[in-house]
C-alpha cells in the first residue's frame, strides 16, 4: 500500500481556495496549489497541476482562467499560467497585502539619506527589503518604476558607477533598458567586491554620509594618505558648493534691502517736505515776556479780576488788526469792515471776495492788511490756509465767564 501524498479532493474542505473579494487570496491560492503539487510529485506535469487548480475554483471563474492555460497550441507551465492569470486580476488582488505600502515606506526612508558604496550594512539591509517587497508586486508595477525607486535610494556617485557596469537587456527600449533584478545584483557586486583604482579598494573608504574630519598623520605608505586627501577633497567641494549657494542668497537679499532703503528714503523725503510746508504756514507767534504788562481792559457786563491781581498771562493780540488788548470777537476794525461789506464772516472764518483768510501768513501781514491788499488786487494769498478756531475768537473764555456770572446771579441768597 502506497503512502504517497495526493492532491486535495475538490469536494473536500482542505483544498486551496480563492475568494475574488479578498485582496491577496490569489497569491495564497497559487502558492498552496504549487505546494500540494510538489508533495504529490506532479509539479513536472503542468497540464495536470492546472487541471487540479481549476477544479478548486467557482464555475464562472474556472471557465475564464481555463482559457489562459494554452499559448496558442502550446501548453503553458504552471508558473506561466499563474503569471497570465495575475495580469487580468484587479491590482488589489495581484499584490501581496501591504507590500506596496511597505515598499513606499522603505524607499521614502532611504531616499532622504541615500546610501553610498561604503555603507555596506545599510546597503544590504535596504536591498534585501526592496527585493522581498518588489517580488510581491512586480506583476502590478512596471519594471521601469521599480528601477527608478531603487536608484533613488543610492548616492549620485554610486549611481554613476553602477550605470557604467550595467548592460542593457536584449530588445530593450531607451526608456526601460535594465531589468530591476539585474540592477540590484550588479549593485551588490560593486559593494561586496569593491573596485581597484588609483585610490585602492574604495569599499575600505569611510562612509561619505559621515562628516567627521579625518586627521592626516605621517605614514610609511602613501596609499592611505592619498585616500585621506581624496576624502577631504570631496568634502571641500561640497562645502564650496554650499558656500556659493549661500553667497547667491546673500546677493539677492542685498538687492532687496537696497530697494527697501530707496523706497524708505523717498517716503521720508516726501513726509519731510509736507511737514516743512505745514510748519511754514502754521508757525506760532513768538512768546513775549510780559510779566509786568497791566491787565487787559475789562469787558462791560462781565466779571473781571481786580486791578491789583492781574492775569499772569501773555497779552492777547487780535489776529485781524494785530493790536494788543482784545481778540477777534471784540475787534472794532473787523466789525467796521464787516458792516462795510469788505469782509464776510462764516462760522469762525473770514472771507474776502470768497477767499478764506488764513489767521497767519509767512510774510507777517495781519488779516486786515491782507484783506485790503486782496481787495486792491495786489496780494495773492498762500495755497494752504490755517483755520481760525473758537480759541482765536476767545469764545471759550467768553462762555465760561457768562456761565459763571449767570450762576452767581441765580444762586439763592441765604437770609
Amino acid at each position: 500500500m502506497s503512502n504517497k501524498a495526493r492532491m486535495p479532493a475538490p469536494y473536500g474542505k482542505n483544498h486551496p481556495t480563492y475568494d475574488p473579494e479578498e485582496p491577496g487570496s490569489a497569491v495564497r491560492f497559487f502558492d498552496q496549489v504549487a505546494m500540494a503539487a510538489k508533495e504529490a510529485g506532479i509539479d513536472d506535469k503542468p497540464a495536470e497541476v492546472i487541471g487540479w487548480a481549476l477544479s478548486y475554483l467557482p464555475e464562472s471563474i474556472k471557465k475564464r482562467w481555463a482559457l489562459l492555460a494554452m499559448n496558442g497550441a502550446t501548453q503553458r507551465t504552471f508558473a506561466e499560467w499563474r503569471k497570465e492569470v495575475m495580469k487580468v486580476l484587479p491590482r488589489r488582488a495581484q499584490e501581496e497585502a501591504g507590500a506596496m505600502s511597505r515598499l513606499d515606506a522603505l524607499v521614502s526612508k532611504w531616499s532622504r539619506d541615500p546610501i553610498s558604496r561604503q555603507d555596506r550594512a545599510e546597503f544590504f539591509d535596504f536591498s534585501l527589503g526592496f527585493m522581498a517587497e518588489a517580488k510581491a508586486i512586480e506583476s502590478v508595477i512596471s519594471n521601469r518604476e521599480l528601477v527608478r525607486m531603487y536608484l533613488r535610494c543610492l548616492s549620485p556617485m554610486f549611481r554613476e558607477r553602477l550605470q557604467e557596469k550595467l548592460t542593457p537587456r536584449t530588445n530593450a527600449t531607451d526608456e526601460d533598458p535594465y531589468e530591476w533584478a539585474a540592477v540590484v545584483e550588479k549593485s551588490k557586486e560593486l559593494v561586496a567586491g569593491g573596485t581597484s583604482g588609483p585610490f585602492g579598494d574604495l569599499n575600505l573608504d569611510p562612509s561619505t554620509s559621515e562628516y567627521d574630519r579625518i586627521k592626516i598623520e605621517p605614514r610609511s605608505g602613501g596609499m592611505r594618505e592619498s585616500k585621506a586627501l581624496e576624502t577631504i577633497k570631496i568634502k571641500q567641494e561640497e562645502m564650496d558648493s554650499n558656500f556659493q549657494a549661500v553667497l547667491g542668497r546673500l546677493d539677492v537679499m542685498g538687492v532687496q534691502m537696497k530697494d527697501i532703503a530707496s523706497k524708505y528714503d523717498t517716503h521720508m523725503q516726501s513726509m519731510s517736505s509736507a511737514s516743512d510746508a505745514t510748519l511754514f504756514q502754521q508757525q506760532a507767534m513768538p512768546y513775549r515776556n510780559n510779566s509786568s504788562h497791566p491787565t487787559q481792559q475789562p469787558r462791560q457786563g462781565l466779571y473781571t479780576r481786580p486791578s491789583n491781581n492781574p492775569f499772569n498771562t501773555p497779552p492777547r493780540i487780535c489776529y485781524y488788526c494785530n493790536i494788543e488788548g482784545h481778540m477777534l470777537m471784540a475787534c472794532p476794525t473787523l466789525e467796521a469792515d464787516k458792516a462795510g461789506g469788505r469782509v464776510v464772516q462764516r462760522g469762525y472764518n473770514i472771507f474776502v471776495n470768497n477767499r478764506q483768510l488764513s489767521k497767519d501768513s509767512p510774510d507777517g501781514l495781519s488779516m486786515k492788511q491782507r484783506a485790503d491788499a486782496i481787495i486792491a488786487g495786489t496780494y495773492n494769498p498762500p495755497a494752504m490756509v490755517n483755520y481760525l478756531t473758537a480759541g482765536d475768537w476767545n469764545m471759550g473764555d467768553e462762555n465760561a465767564m457768562i456761565n459763571r456770572w449767570t450762576n452767581y446771579e441765580t444762586r439763592p441768597r441765604v437770609p
